[in-house]
């Protein structure tokens, strides 16, 4: 008898045993492999706020209008590719400083643009050349709004120097350009006031 129960509850062991180790039975025996936790979510940090923006600082005009001397004054060069009418990119914002004063100018009804040379080679060349260069300004004035009616060019070549062409500073000098009203007589103040008759042209 004892040794019928004894092999019926080896029998029942291994039963367990089998359904436990195939891994088809609901129980496992010795698994003790803990569950895998489930992940938290990434934390998202949030973006900075943008900074603030700062405006930049308005560049400083480098064109006047004086009208004692009937003249667009200018505080730096008009400049050209040598020996070329072409003008050079670094002069377009004073081009452009000059096209906002002869707007803010209306009653200057008549600009003449002036190039001149230094005495260096031709005569005949430079008044070409210099005429070219006046025409090549007088073209970008008038891509910025001013009216072709208002300007005119001319080019005077070596004839009316300012520094003396016998060393290079005062070659220096004599290559320029120069805005002279020729049609009227500016306001001083810079603008006609409200209600007051147009200047009438100067008589030449």
């Amino acid at each position: 008898m004892n040794n019928v129960r004894n092999t019926t509850l080896l029998v029942t062991a291994l039963g367990f045993c089998a359904a436990g180790c195939s891994g088809k039975g609901s129980m496992k025996w010795g698994d003790t492999t803990p569950k895998a936790e489930k992940a938290a979510p990434p934390k998202v940090e949030k973006a900075p706020p943008p900074a603030p923006r700062v405006a930049k600082p308005k560049r400083p005009r480098r064109a006047r209008m004086n009208a004692q001397v009937k003249r667009v004054e200018i505080d730096d060069k008009v400049m050209f590719a040598t020996g070329k009418a072409e003008l050079l990119p670094e002069s377009h914002a004073l081009l452009d400083d000059v096209a906002e004063v002869l707007q803010e100018n209306p009653d200057a009804k008549e600009i003449e643009v002036a190039g001149h040379t230094d005495a260096t080679g031709s005569a005949d060349l430079n008044r070409k050349l210099s005429n070219e260069r006046a025409e090549a300004v007088r073209v970008y004035l008038i891509s910025k709004g001013v009216s072709a009616e208002r300007l005119k060019a001319k080019g005077y070549g070596p004839d009316q120097p300012i520094g003396d062409n016998a060393n290079d500073e005062g070659k220096e000098k004599n290559r320029r350009v120069e805005f002279k009203v020729t049609g009227a007589v500016p306001d001083p103040a810079g603008a006609v006031p409200a209600g007051a008759a147009p200047i009438a042209p100067v008589k030449k």
